[in-house]
Protein backbone atom coordinates (compact mmCIF):
# COMPACT_ATOMS: atom_id res chain seq x y z
CA UNK A 1 0.00 0.00 0.00
CA UNK A 2 3.09 2.19 0.40
CA UNK A 3 2.31 3.22 -3.52
CA UNK A 4 -0.98 4.29 -2.79
CA UNK A 5 0.05 6.66 0.40
CA UNK A 6 2.77 8.52 -1.96
CA UNK A 7 0.15 9.08 -4.08
CA UNK A 8 -2.75 10.18 -1.85
CA UNK A 9 -5.42 8.97 -4.36
CA UNK A 10 -8.35 10.38 -4.39
CA UNK A 11 -12.03 9.59 -3.84
CA UNK A 12 -13.91 11.22 -6.95
CA UNK A 13 -17.63 10.81 -7.01
CA UNK A 14 -19.37 10.66 -9.94
CA UNK A 15 -22.69 11.11 -9.44
CA UNK A 16 -24.73 12.48 -6.13
CA UNK A 17 -27.44 14.51 -4.90
CA UNK A 18 -28.33 17.24 -2.73
CA UNK A 19 -25.93 17.48 0.09
CA UNK A 20 -27.41 16.59 3.24
CA UNK A 21 -30.82 16.37 2.48
CA UNK A 22 -33.62 17.51 0.34
CA UNK A 23 -34.04 17.02 -3.54
CA UNK A 24 -32.34 18.33 -6.55
CA UNK A 25 -35.67 19.95 -7.85
CA UNK A 26 -35.62 23.53 -8.07
CA UNK A 27 -39.64 24.17 -7.95
CA UNK A 28 -40.47 28.15 -9.01
CA UNK A 29 -36.77 28.58 -10.40
CA UNK A 30 -36.96 27.42 -13.63
CA UNK A 31 -37.32 28.87 -17.20
CA UNK A 32 -36.13 32.36 -15.83
CA UNK A 33 -38.59 32.59 -12.58
CA UNK A 34 -37.78 33.44 -9.91
CA UNK A 35 -40.30 33.06 -6.64
CA UNK A 36 -40.27 34.57 -3.39
CA UNK A 37 -41.09 32.79 -0.09
CA UNK A 38 -43.82 34.51 1.97
CA UNK A 39 -43.47 35.99 5.32
CA UNK A 40 -45.30 32.21 6.45
CA UNK A 41 -42.06 30.40 4.86
CA UNK A 42 -39.57 32.42 5.78
CA UNK A 43 -39.81 31.40 9.43
CA UNK A 44 -38.35 27.76 10.07
CA UNK A 45 -39.10 25.57 13.20
CA UNK A 46 -36.88 22.92 14.67
CA UNK A 47 -36.97 21.14 18.12
CA UNK A 48 -34.38 18.42 19.08
CA UNK A 49 -35.85 15.07 17.87
CA UNK A 50 -37.05 12.35 20.71
CA UNK A 51 -36.86 13.16 24.66
CA UNK A 52 -36.27 16.65 25.46
CA UNK A 53 -34.56 15.35 28.73
CA UNK A 54 -30.72 15.31 28.90
CA UNK A 55 -30.85 17.18 25.77
CA UNK A 56 -27.85 19.45 25.09
CA UNK A 57 -28.79 23.60 25.15
CA UNK A 58 -30.46 24.69 22.09
CA UNK A 59 -27.92 28.02 22.08
CA UNK A 60 -24.72 26.67 20.66
CA UNK A 61 -26.26 24.81 18.21
CA UNK A 62 -28.29 27.64 17.40
CA UNK A 63 -24.92 29.24 16.97
CA UNK A 64 -23.40 26.67 15.31
CA UNK A 65 -26.06 26.83 12.18
CA UNK A 66 -25.90 30.58 11.96
CA UNK A 67 -21.78 30.16 11.70
CA UNK A 68 -23.05 27.55 9.10
CA UNK A 69 -25.41 30.15 7.17
CA UNK A 70 -22.83 32.48 7.02
CA UNK A 71 -20.26 29.76 5.74
CA UNK A 72 -22.85 29.38 2.91
CA UNK A 73 -23.02 32.96 1.77
CA UNK A 74 -26.51 33.58 3.34
CA UNK A 75 -26.18 37.01 4.87
CA UNK A 76 -29.05 38.60 6.64
CA UNK A 77 -30.55 35.57 8.08
CA UNK A 78 -31.79 34.91 11.98
CA UNK A 79 -31.13 32.01 14.49
CA UNK A 80 -32.22 32.26 17.48
CA UNK A 81 -33.57 30.18 20.10
CA UNK A 82 -37.71 30.59 21.91
CA UNK A 83 -38.08 27.43 24.78
CA UNK A 84 -37.18 24.31 22.84
CA UNK A 85 -37.22 25.40 19.40
CA UNK A 86 -34.54 26.69 17.26
CA UNK A 87 -36.21 29.78 15.08
CA UNK A 88 -34.57 30.41 11.42
CA UNK A 89 -35.95 34.16 10.21
CA UNK A 90 -34.78 33.78 6.07
CA UNK A 91 -34.58 37.53 4.65
CA UNK A 92 -37.08 39.15 2.90
CA UNK A 93 -36.89 38.16 -0.42
CA UNK A 94 -35.41 35.07 -0.19
CA UNK A 95 -35.87 32.40 -2.80
CA UNK A 96 -36.53 28.15 -2.44
CA UNK A 97 -32.73 28.10 -2.57
CA UNK A 98 -32.68 29.56 0.87
CA UNK A 99 -35.27 27.22 1.83
CA UNK A 100 -33.05 24.07 0.66
CA UNK A 101 -30.08 25.59 2.03
CA UNK A 102 -31.78 25.59 5.68
CA UNK A 103 -32.55 21.81 5.18
CA UNK A 104 -28.59 21.57 4.81
CA UNK A 105 -27.20 23.59 7.28
CA UNK A 106 -29.72 21.85 10.06
CA UNK A 107 -28.37 18.57 9.43
CA UNK A 108 -26.34 16.32 11.56
CA UNK A 109 -22.99 16.13 9.46
CA UNK A 110 -22.07 12.84 10.29
CA UNK A 111 -19.60 11.71 7.50
CA UNK A 112 -18.33 9.07 6.73
CA UNK A 113 -16.44 6.80 3.45
CA UNK A 114 -17.56 3.44 2.92
CA UNK A 115 -16.46 1.04 0.02
CA UNK A 116 -19.47 -0.48 -2.27
CA UNK A 117 -19.94 -3.68 -1.90
CA UNK A 118 -22.38 -4.41 -4.38
CA UNK A 119 -24.40 -2.32 -6.79
CA UNK A 120 -27.83 -4.72 -5.95
CA UNK A 121 -29.84 -5.67 -3.00
CA UNK A 122 -28.44 -8.74 -3.16
CA UNK A 123 -25.70 -8.64 -0.97
CA UNK A 124 -27.10 -8.79 2.15
CA UNK A 125 -27.86 -5.95 4.94
CA UNK A 126 -25.44 -2.98 5.04
CA UNK A 127 -23.84 -1.77 8.09
CA UNK A 128 -25.96 1.56 7.87
CA UNK A 129 -29.67 0.64 7.97
CA UNK A 130 -29.28 -2.92 9.27
CA UNK A 131 -31.30 -3.65 5.09
CA UNK A 132 -30.01 -2.65 1.42
CA UNK A 133 -29.51 1.00 1.16
CA UNK A 134 -29.87 3.05 -1.88
CA UNK A 135 -27.48 5.07 -3.97
CA UNK A 136 -28.63 9.53 -4.72
CA UNK A 137 -30.48 7.76 -7.79
CA UNK A 138 -32.33 5.31 -5.87
CA UNK A 139 -30.45 2.40 -7.52
CA UNK A 140 -29.77 -0.77 -4.89
CA UNK A 141 -26.15 -0.23 -2.99
CA UNK A 142 -24.65 -2.48 -0.42
CA UNK A 143 -22.02 -0.64 1.46
CA UNK A 144 -19.05 -1.72 3.66
CA UNK A 145 -18.24 -0.47 6.97
CA UNK A 146 -16.84 3.06 7.15
CA UNK A 147 -13.21 3.75 6.13
CA UNK A 148 -13.20 6.89 7.51
CA UNK A 149 -15.63 9.26 10.36
CA UNK A 150 -15.75 12.74 10.37
CA UNK A 151 -12.25 14.29 10.80
CA UNK A 152 -12.53 17.42 8.90
CA UNK A 153 -10.64 20.54 9.83
CA UNK A 154 -12.27 22.47 6.89
CA UNK A 155 -14.04 22.36 3.70
CA UNK A 156 -14.41 25.02 0.69
CA UNK A 157 -16.81 24.62 -1.95
CA UNK A 158 -14.87 25.24 -5.82
CA UNK A 159 -16.39 25.69 -9.37
CA UNK A 160 -14.38 23.70 -11.65
CA UNK A 161 -15.39 22.67 -15.78
CA UNK A 162 -17.30 19.74 -14.30
CA UNK A 163 -19.39 22.01 -12.00
CA UNK A 164 -19.28 22.62 -8.23
CA UNK A 165 -17.16 20.47 -5.32
CA UNK A 166 -16.18 20.51 -1.93
CA UNK A 167 -12.63 19.90 -1.32
CA UNK A 168 -12.27 18.47 2.68
CA UNK A 169 -8.86 19.04 4.25
CA UNK A 170 -8.81 16.30 7.00
CA UNK A 171 -6.96 16.61 10.87
CA UNK A 172 -7.07 12.70 11.31
CA UNK A 173 -4.69 9.62 9.70
CA UNK A 174 -5.74 9.09 6.38
CA UNK A 175 -3.60 5.82 5.90
CA UNK A 176 -7.58 3.70 6.45
CA UNK A 177 -8.58 5.61 3.55
CA UNK A 178 -5.67 5.26 1.73
CA UNK A 179 -5.90 1.55 2.59
CA UNK A 180 -9.37 1.17 1.38
CA UNK A 181 -8.93 3.30 -2.18
CA UNK A 182 -5.88 1.34 -2.64
CA UNK A 183 -8.00 -2.09 -2.22
CA UNK A 184 -10.77 -0.08 -4.70
CA UNK A 185 -8.53 0.59 -7.30
CA UNK A 186 -6.92 -3.40 -6.71
CA UNK A 187 -10.89 -4.67 -7.10
CA UNK A 188 -9.84 -6.19 -3.43
CA UNK A 189 -12.93 -7.89 -1.26
CA UNK A 190 -13.39 -5.19 0.91
CA UNK A 191 -14.33 -3.24 -2.36
CA UNK A 192 -14.97 -5.95 -5.21
CA UNK A 193 -16.95 -2.74 -7.33
CA UNK A 194 -13.98 -0.23 -6.86
CA UNK A 195 -15.81 2.29 -5.87
CA UNK A 196 -16.46 4.52 -2.84
CA UNK A 197 -19.97 6.14 -1.27
CA UNK A 198 -19.94 8.92 0.92
CA UNK A 199 -22.73 9.00 3.50
CA UNK A 200 -24.07 11.57 5.41
CA UNK A 201 -26.38 11.60 8.39
CA UNK A 202 -26.66 7.14 6.73
CA UNK A 203 -27.57 9.00 3.50
CA UNK A 204 -25.35 8.24 0.81
CA UNK A 205 -25.00 11.57 -0.96
CA UNK A 206 -22.40 10.39 -3.47
CA UNK A 207 -20.68 7.32 -5.05
CA UNK A 208 -18.09 6.55 -7.83
CA UNK A 209 -15.13 5.73 -9.22
CA UNK A 210 -11.97 5.74 -7.62
CA UNK A 211 -9.98 8.55 -10.11
CA UNK A 212 -5.93 7.40 -9.84
CA UNK A 213 -5.05 10.59 -11.57
CA UNK A 214 -6.37 12.85 -8.65
CA UNK A 215 -4.07 13.78 -5.43
CA UNK A 216 -6.44 15.23 -3.12
CA UNK A 217 -10.00 14.11 -1.93
CA UNK A 218 -13.02 16.16 -3.84
CA UNK A 219 -16.52 15.45 -3.21
CA UNK A 220 -18.34 16.03 -6.42
CA UNK A 221 -22.09 15.70 -7.70
CA UNK A 222 -24.96 17.57 -9.15
CA UNK A 223 -24.18 20.47 -6.53
CA UNK A 224 -25.16 23.50 -7.28
CA UNK A 225 -23.00 27.01 -6.12
CA UNK A 226 -25.80 26.80 -2.58
CA UNK A 227 -25.64 23.22 -2.16
CA UNK A 228 -21.89 22.80 -2.50
CA UNK A 229 -21.04 25.56 -0.07
CA UNK A 230 -23.57 24.57 2.28
CA UNK A 231 -21.80 20.90 2.21
CA UNK A 232 -18.65 22.81 2.99
CA UNK A 233 -20.12 25.18 5.35
CA UNK A 234 -21.49 21.59 7.33
CA UNK A 235 -18.05 19.34 7.19
CA UNK A 236 -16.36 22.39 8.02
CA UNK A 237 -18.25 23.06 11.62
CA UNK A 238 -18.34 19.44 12.76
CA UNK A 239 -21.21 17.07 13.35
CA UNK A 240 -24.46 18.71 15.75
CA UNK A 241 -24.45 16.95 18.51
CA UNK A 242 -27.99 16.15 18.46
CA UNK A 243 -30.61 15.76 14.96
CA UNK A 244 -33.11 18.53 14.39
CA UNK A 245 -36.56 17.69 12.56
CA UNK A 246 -39.15 20.53 12.41
CA UNK A 247 -41.12 21.50 14.72
CA UNK A 248 -45.07 21.57 14.16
Amino acid sequence: MRRVRLTLLAVLVMTGAVACGGTSDHPGEQAGTVTTLTAEERVIRFRVDGDQVGAPPLAPIAATVADRLRRSGMNGADVSVDGQTLVIQLPEGSTPTARRLVDTVTAVGELAFRPVLAESSTGGATPITGIPTVGPDGSPLVLGPPVLENGIASATAAAEAGGWVVVPRFNVDLSPLLDAVGACIERQAICPTGKMAIVIDDRVVSVGQIDPSLRRVVITGSFDEFEAKGLAAVLSTGPLPVRLVPAR
